[in-house]
């Protein structure tokens, strides 16, 4: 679990699940929490994903409120 402005995210070299349907002629969706780094690198349409609807972590771990960034194919 990363929380917001970690320096690090999902490895480019992990195979995603769309990676491989992309490999098939399929058309992929993240939807929901991503919290695999919120970085643009980081983010599911830099590993597979076509397009992305959602929020890169929660961060309700801690007693202080930060506002979630609802995020739209980044």
């Amino acid at each position: 679990v990363l929380f917001p402005a970690a320096r690090k995210g999902l490895n480019p070299e992990e195979v995603t699940i769309a990676e491989v349907l992309k490999k098939q002629n399929y058309s992929t969706m993240c939807i929901g929490k991503w919290h695999l780094g919120d970085h643009p690198d980081f983010m599911p349409t830099n590993h597979g994903f076509d397009h992305y609807f959602g929020i890169p972590y929660s961060n309700d771990m801690n007693r202080k409120e930060v506002p979630l960034p609802l995020v739209r194919d980044l």
